[in-house]
């Protein structure tokens, strides 16, 4: 396997720090002393993952026209008499209904069940089978950019020769478990936490005590890795895990201030971790 390169500044764990110098504020990027302590010196057995947006760069689209009219023209060989524009708003009504209906604070609903009622609704009838393939056909009609960014695939099988990894993904087992097949990256996984088998999402701290749990670790022995500050950062933090934040544009840094966590470009910033295990 090729090596990454640890030399480049993209290999050192950083964050941004605000210096005050005459009323004027100015951002600095250093190795933080407090992060590096954090992260580097403290035992990490396992490194928990976000997995879209954070190792898959993708983009979706769930309302376009398009989507819907293939949708409807599907289930109109099952005997429904629906049109695209009634499918989309049979749909995203029950999406709301089951949101609405969730005593969580951060419901997350399950696309399975949710395309049975929506057979059910339009007169195509319903099965599990059917109800599950007509949820990955949305998927995949939704899906305008899927793919690996491009050092995901070596960073991660880097870590994996020291570390235990694990994925915290809100999403629905339907479309990230295919979606794993696709990367070829599933055997590097040892946990798979998916948000819409527990019935809520991240910031709740219960997705990441999920994974501790089926790891049989302490929050004091893993960092989370993931690029939303809400859901991620604040979300590991409520779970006592210590966060590292991906920030692949400078501009949502600024939108948080200056981070409390440390901050990496890319994946590849992860790369000081093998050497505690060197």
């Amino acid at each position: 396997m090729k090596a990454l390169s640890r030399g480049s500044p993209d290999a050192v764990l950083r964050c941004r720090c605000k210096v005050i110098e005459g009323g004027v504020t100015r951002v600095e990027e250093a190795p933080p002393k407090v992060g590096r302590r954090m992260v580097l010196e403290m035992p990490v057995k396992a490194i928990l993952f976000d997995f879209y947006l954070t190792i898959v760069d993708i983009k979706t689209d769930e309302r376009k026209d398009h989507l819907w009219q293939v949708l409807a023209s599907f289930l109109q060989y099952r005997g429904a008499a629906v049109k695209a524009a009634e499918l989309r708003e049979i749909y995203f009504h029950i999406v709301q209904e089951s949101l609405d209906r969730s005593a969580e604070r951060h419901p997350e609903v399950d696309d399975a069940h949710l395309f049975g009622r929506l057979l059910e609704r339009s007169g195509a009838g319903s099965s599990s089978d059917l109800a599950g393939a007509v949820a990955q056909l949305f998927r995949l009609l939704s899906i305008e950019r899927f793919r690996l960014y491009p050092e995901s695939r070596e960073v991660l099988e880097t870590l994996a020769e020291r570390y235990r990894l694990a994925l915290v993904s809100d999403s629905q087992t339907l479309y990230i478990e295919p979606e794993l097949r696709t990367t070829s990256l599933a055997e590097l996984f040892e946990v798979v936490v998916i948000s819409s088998e527990l019935g809520y999402r991240k910031p709740d701290p219960r997705v990441f005590q999920n994974a501790l749990a089926r790891l049989g670790l302490a929050r004091e022995e893993v960092v989370y890795v993931g690029d939303s500050w809400e859901r991620d950062m604040i979300g590991a933090r409520d779970a006592g895990i210590r966060g590292i934040w991906v920030c692949r544009s400078q501009e949502q840094e600024r939108a948080h201030g200056t981070p409390t966590v440390p901050v990496i470009s890319d994946l590849r910033g992860l790369l000081p971790l093998t050497r505690e295990r060197s």
